[in-house]
C-alpha cells in the first residue's frame, strides 16, 4: 500500500490521475533477483551498514567444493564483517550468504562474491532478463583457461 501511495502520488504531481494498479501477487520475495538491495554491516559497527545491489549470480569450484554466489560491488563490502544480507520487506534482512575473502583484494576488479548459503539457492532467480523484465536466452561463456579476477593488475600508464 505504502508503494503504491508512493507511485500515485508521483504520477498526480506530473498530471496523470487516472491511475488503475494489477496487483498479481502480495508477496515478493526480494533475494531472487538481480537488483535486488544487498546490506554489509560495517565491522567496526555492526549497527551501521553498507549498501548496494545485487549485481549477478556465478557458480564456482573450489578445492572440489562447488558453490553458487551472490556478486556485488566490491567496494560496498570493504571494511565491513562476512555476512551479506538482503534486504526485504518492512526492512527485515535476511542473511543471504558468506563473503569470499579472496574477492575482497586491492587493486582487482570492484566485484565481490558471498558464497549464497544452500538452502537460499533454490529461491535465487538467475536468468537474464531484459530491461522490462522479460526472461531472454543466455548461455554460460566457458573458455579454455580460467581467467582469475584478483591477478590482474593493470599496468601504470605513462
Amino acid at each position: 500500500m505504502k508503494r503504491q501511495k508512493r507511485i500515485t502520488d508521483f504520477l498526480k504531481i506530473n498530471g496523470i490521475t487516472n491511475i488503475k494498479f494489477n496487483i498479481v501477487s502480495k508477496t515478493l520475495a526480494e533475494y531472487k533477483h538481480v537488483g535486488t538491495r544487498i546490506s554489509v554491516p560495517e565491522a567496526a559497527n555492526p549497527n551501521e551498514y553498507h549498501k548496494g545491489t545485487l549485481g549477478g549470480f556465478a557458480f564456482f569450484n573450489k578445492e572440489k567444493e562447488a558453490s553458487s554466489c551472490a556478486l556485488f560491488s566490491r567496494h560496498v563490502a570493504l571494511g565491513c564483517s562476512s555476512k551479506l544480507y538482503v534486504d526485504g520487506e518492512n526492512g527485515q534482512l535476511t542473511e543471504l550468504g558468506e563473503i569470499l575473502e579472496d574477492t575482497l583484494q586491492h587493486g582487482s576488479y570492484d566485484i565481490a562474491a558471498a558464497k549464497i548459503h544452500d538452502h537460499h539457492v533454490p529461491h535465487c532467480d538467475v536468468q537474464f532478463k531484459n530491461s522490462e523484465g522479460v526472461q531472454r536466452p543466455g548461455k554460460l561463456y566457458t573458455q579454455a583457461t580460467s581467467i582469475d579476477l584478483q591477478a590482474i593488475i593493470f599496468p601504470l600508464l605513462s
